[in-house]
């Protein structure tokens, strides 16, 4: 896969994040939904936790693998596909309540955006990314880590809308 094909996935998945998040009032943006759930504004602050952590991985060490560098691609999609299935959330992307602005995530979440863009442009997608492994789905390439994001993000996108429904 081409690296103008990844950016341009990344940032068409980009827009619709922005635009999702943009949808709420600043008084339902900090709003849980229901007990025991994340408000927009914490859904926000755990997706953010990811850009930072795949864009740091991305920037680690990797090596050659022999196997196709898109394999897990479609591993993570099918795994993501039922929005309803819940996966606990490792303890450094668990939301703190840190943000609390629209304003302040969305330019936080497009600096980041924008960060992975430009290293993507640079670096050879098809290695594999030796300083971190999925702690379910094992080692990924530097072109599974985006498409890794790119898929998180569509599956919370469509939480986020259920909770827009709900408020």
């Amino acid at each position: 896969m081409k690296n103008e094909k990844v950016i341009a996935d990344l940032a068409e998945n980009t827009k619709a994040l922005l635009h999702d998040f943009k949808t709420f009032s600043p008084a339902k943006f900090t709003h849980k939904p229901f007990p025991g759930s994340w408000s927009p504004a914490e859904l926000g602050e755990h997706l953010l936790a990811l850009e930072y952590a795949v864009n740091k991985v991305l920037q680690g060490k990797a090596e050659a693998t022999e196997r196709d560098p898109a394999h897990k691609i479609q591993v993570v999609k099918d795994a993501f596909a039922d929005i309803d299935k819940k996966y606990p959330s490792p303890e450094n992307l668990i939301p703190g309540g840190k943000i609390t602005k629209q304003k302040d995530l969305l330019e936080r979440l497009w600096s980041q955006r924008e960060f992975q863009a430009a290293l993507i442009s640079d670096m050879d997608m098809n290695l594999l990314c030796t300083e971190f492994k999925h702690p379910r789905l094992g080692g990924f390439t530097r072109l599974e880590w985006v498409y890794f994001n790119i898929q998180h993000t569509d599956r919370h996108l469509a939480q986020l809308k259920r909770m827009g429904a709900m408020m």
